[in-house]
């Protein structure tokens, strides 16, 4: 199995090349805005006197007030240089393209523009918006998350054991893709970080390099997420995350968390009758395709692709895990935890991946009994309600046990047309 770093292929955007040559962009049939769109360029030698026509004449060197000016269907270019700020993109139908940009948030105060129930922002890119596109940028330094796409009008749920949930729609048509976002999320497990979700006690996650919080119909695609503490994350605080795709991401080295994270947070479930509350919340829906995700977890306990129902009533189910390379991650290539009864798990499909050596911490399932102490390709295990999964076409390679599963509660389709190599024990019932 090889550790090297994987070509990100580009893909064609629109607004990026047309961004770059000056063209004039088509905007969407759906837009409402006016048909002339602008692009605009931020450099940090920028000048308000300037032209503003290229990145030699930029009349902006911050990408916030850039950003402050675009309407509907307007690009926003920022030019080769670093930007010390947080990202903030509250403005639908806008295309934000770096070109050699980084953006560096290490140390900076926090943005109270944009806050959500009260919280500053501390992330290096923060989208606010549906159909916004981010493409081409280094992120790296922030205290939160590298980039963080979130649902930003939460509305009041239930209170649940004495918990407060919220919902809402979910952004929609977000695409972050061709971003190099390393080294953030500083502020992990930090009691006194000023992210409240970067703390023990935060509710969240700021552990990862990029994040869909509530968002629908979206894509992350093409990027590096690399030594931030954890790499990829879809989650469903304030309303259900479903149909996007997460495809070509290079996830390496994320060491304190996983590397592809689908848990569900929210309410995903009627707990008293175990039906589905999609609407409300839930992790569903989605594909995670063509990924590389090497060497997360390992000074964490992080999975390498994991699908986590941790608490009654919520859900992470009928999500497609296809044709990724997943190797020497902290806890099994592919880990899935459903903690209590009508916790969702079912109808996850795990078809095509190529799995190397993963839990090599041996320590899957420390929360889970039994726990599983060995090397370990796909581990699925449900606490008490019986979920069915498709888990077929993997190739598994120098696991000691292929898939660990709990018997009792797990029903898998497919177990017969996995290959396995080197498994001392291909399929593992754990009693």
């Amino acid at each position: 199995m090889s550790n090297s770093r994987k070509v990100v292929k580009r893909r064609a955007v629109a607004g990026s090349l047309a961004a770059i040559t000056g063209v004039a962009l088509a905007c969407a049939p759906t837009m409402t805005a006016s048909a002339a769109t602008a692009i605009i360029y931020v450099s940090p030698t920028g000048a308000a006197t300037a032209a503003g026509t290229s990145c030699s004449s930029a009349t902006y060197s911050s990408i916030n007030a850039a950003l402050a000016k675009a309407l509907p269907g307007d690009t926003v270019v920022a030019c080769a240089g670093t930007y010390r700020e947080d990202v903030l993109v509250r403005t639908p139908f806008v295309t934000l393209v770096g070109q050699s940009a980084t953006i560096n948030a290490a140390g900076l105060a926090g943005s109270a523009e944009g806050a959500i129930l009260g919280q500053d922002l501390y992330n290096g890119i923060t989208i606010e918006a549906s159909r916004v596109t981010v493409e081409g940028f280094t992120v790296t330094g922030a205290e939160g998350e590298g980039i963080l796409a979130v649902n930003p009008n939460p509305v009041k749920g239930p209170v649940i054991e004495k918990m407060q949930l919220y919902t809402g729609q979910p952004l929609t048509h977000v695409t972050i893709q061709d971003n190099i976002v390393t080294g953030n999320d500083v502020g992990f497990n930090n009691a006194k970080s000023p992210y409240r979700f970067c703390t023990p006690k935060g509710g969240s996650d700021c552990g990862e390099g990029i994040h869909l919080m509530s968002v629908s119909d979206s894509q992350v695609v093409d990027n590096q997420s690399v030594t931030n503490a954890g790499g990829i994350l879809v989650t469903d605080e304030f309303g259900p995350s479903h149909n996007n795709l997460i495809e070509g991401n290079y996830v390496e080295g994320n060491t304190k968390d996983c590397g592809i994270t689908l848990p569900g947070h929210n309410l995903a479930l009627n707990p008293e009758t175990g039906q589905l509350e999609p609407s409300f919340g839930g992790v569903y829906s989605n594909r995670v395709i063509d990924n590389e995700v090497i060497g997360n977890g390992v000074k964490g306990y992080g999975a390498g692709i994991g699908v986590f129902a941790p608490e009654t009533g919520t859900g992470a189910y009928n999500n497609l895990i296809e044709g990724n390379l997943i190797e020497g991650n902290g806890l099994a290539g592919i880990s899935v935890h459903s903690h209590q009864a009508f916790a969702d798990v079912n109808g996850n499909a795990f078809v095509a991946n190529t799995i190397g050596v993963n839990n090599v911490d041996r320590a899957d399932g420390t929360d889970t009994k039994p726990t599983d102490h060995n090397t370990t390709g796909i581990l699925i295990w449900s606490d008490k309600t019986v979920y069915h999964f498709t888990v077929k076409d993997n190739r598994i390679l120098g696991d000691t046990y292929g898939i660990w599963l709990t018997p009792s509660t797990v029903s898998v389709t497919g177990l017969s047309t996995n290959y396995f190599s080197s498994a001392t024990t291909p399929a593992y019932d754990a009693k």
